[in-house]
């Protein structure tokens, strides 16, 4: 077939790039099935976190640092990072704060707090990100798992044969 000057030929990259990674795919790759069971598990995780959240830690469990990260979560959602160290400083100091250039500085990082914030402006609830973490986290250890085996079963790709990756990341040499 002759190729027409006016019409420009049609592009077909995507195509092309499911096919090829059809045709490279492990036959140790989980099936849609597997992710579908994973997913499952992982909604139950999401719902069991809230559910007993709100039941047995209804006012937060007995470490003390929750306290900290819901009040620095409602800094945050009120729009500052750190708080005044004003007159009341002598009377009233968070716990876990300390000065710094006039303001109190709380000593966690902000990411999870801020989240915590995100999740309180956008549900009415700080309950949501633990929940989300930790069904991303029953994801996440499927994948892992599933990746440190597909690595084992290629053979040693720059690791000792019979090693996988998960004992090669836990071994010594990694952390020196």
């Amino acid at each position: 077939m002759a190729h027409h000057p006016t019409r420009r030929p049609r592009f077909r990259g995507p195509r092309l790039i499911v096919r090829t990674l059809h045709a490279v795919r492990s036959p140790e790759a989980p099936s849609r099935r597997a992710w579908y069971i994973v997913g499952g598990l992982a909604f139950c995780s999401f719902l069991a976190s809230l559910l007993i959240g709100q039941w047995l830690f209804s006012n937060m469990s007995a470490n003390n640092d929750d306290a900290v990260y819901v009040f620095q979560a409602k800094t945050i959602a009120d729009g500052s990072l750190t708080l005044p160290a004003d007159l009341h400083a002598d009377f009233f100091r968070p716990w876990m704060s300390g000065p710094q250039d006039g303001r109190q500085v709380l000593v966690f990082q902000p990411v999870f707090p801020a989240t915590l914030a995100l999740s309180e402006v956008l549900f009415g609830t700080m309950r949501v990100v633990p929940a989300a973490i930790t069904a991303g986290c029953v994801l996440l250890i499927f994948a892992f798992a599933n990746f440190s085996a597909v690595m084992k079963a290629l053979g040693p790709v720059g690791a000792v044969p019979g090693q996988s990756v998960t004992a090669k990341l836990l071994s010594p040499p990694f952390w020196k």
